[in-house]
């Protein structure tokens, strides 16, 4: 518990950080003592490649047609997309073998995609695309809900966008409990089975 409790902290105190430094309009340079210790800690650079990181994420996302309810209807050839932890750069995942459109084209994932790593992208190459991630987690989620005798020993279910699976947290986990969720509710090499974590 006490493990959770201190990552959660860590993970909301950087979200604010990088929402204060982001409505500062940080960088450039500015006088301010929080901004300059965050990139004594961090390094100018990553914080610089964060911001932009940020915008670019954001312009992404809001950029993807919605269904009724709000969630965005993602290409077959975009993964996902997530920020670099170490560089603070934008990561981009294309699905491997599955045709994108030109890059100079009006799809805002190739736009992105088409800055390169001038523009701060990291382009990657992965198997699953989001939206077959999306789709895995709700159809967990709804077998969940007709197998009560069965849901005992999920502790969580996730979409993992840097690893490009669902990862399915067990309660208790061996090869026992793999085969049985994978005979009760789904079997595919898009899920990562692992141990749930010490609550």
């Amino acid at each position: 518990m006490r493990k959770m409790l201190v990552g959660l902290l860590c993970g909301l105190f950087l979200t604010l950080c990088f929402f204060v430094l982001a409505s500062a309009n940080f960088p450039p340079y500015s006088s301010s003592l929080f901004q300059k210790k965050f990139v004594s800690v961090f390094g100018y650079e990553f914080v610089a490649n964060h911001i932009r990181s940020i915008e670019l994420a954001t312009n992404l996302y809001n950029s993807f047609p919605r269904y009724e309810m709000g969630r965005g209807i993602f290409p077959d050839y975009f993964g996902g997309a997530y920020i670099d932890f170490e560089s603070g750069r934008f990561v981009v995942l294309l699905v491997e073998g599955v045709a994108t459109p030109d890059v100079f084209s009006e799809s805002s994932v190739m736009s992105v995609v088409g800055m390169g790593s001038a523009g701060g992208v990291i382009v990657r190459g992965v198997t699953y695309s989001y939206r077959q991630l999306t789709e895995t987690k709700e159809y967990i989620r709804s077998a969940l809900m007709k197998c009560d005798n069965y849901a005992e020993n999920i502790s969580s279910f996730r979409i993992d966008i840097v690893s490009n699976r669902v990862v399915v947290e067990l309660v208790v986990y061996d090869d026992v409990q793999v085969e049985l969720f994978e005979n009760n509710i789904f079997k595919s090499s898009i899920l990562d089975f692992r141990r749930c974590r010490d609550v």
